[in-house]
């Protein structure tokens, strides 16, 4: 099996998210228990995670 890695800048690997919440499509209410995590700079959806997920940046979790 071959795997190809793109080589990126720290600036790139360290980029902004946030913690946003999530509706149903069929009802429009709100979930409780699960968020959505998603880049500063777009819309796309990075992450579902459950309530107690602490987000914590690449920054923090590398020592910078």
């Amino acid at each position: 099996m071959s795997r190809s890695m793109e080589s990126v800048s720290l600036e790139e690997a360290f980029f902004p998210v946030s913690r946003i919440s999530l509706r149903r499509t069929d009802t429009g209410e709100g979930l409780k228990r699960h968020w959505a995590i998603v880049p500063d700079n777009g819309k796309d959806i990075f992450a579902v995670v459950t309530q107690s997920y602490q987000l914590l940046s690449n920054e923090k979790v590398f020592g910078f």
